[in-house]
């Protein structure tokens, strides 16, 4: 029985962690991008509140040990989208 995913190189690593943020209840309708260069993540697009964009930051936090994450999320109300 697998208990423990492993990531391996790079690439996988930033799909685990694209899966991870788009099944999150939060994010499941937002396009949000994730980027990683030098052990820097990076996440991109728009949210709705200020509580959602800190809630990305924290759930990446959590999956990524070592690595820093650069918040680079706008928030724009919903009813501004368009």
């Amino acid at each position: 029985m697998l208990t423990h995913a492993r990531v391996d190189d790079a690439h996988s690593h930033l799909e685990f962690l694209r899966n991870s943020l788009k099944r999150h209840p939060l994010f499941l309708r937002r396009d949000l991008k994730l980027t990683m260069k030098n052990q820097l993540v990076t996440i991109e697009g728009q949210v709705s509140t200020y509580y959602e964009k800190q809630m990305a930051q924290e759930t990446l936090r959590s999956l990524i040990g070592n690595q820093q994450v650069v918040n680079e999320l706008t928030v724009v109300p919903e009813e501004n989208w368009g």
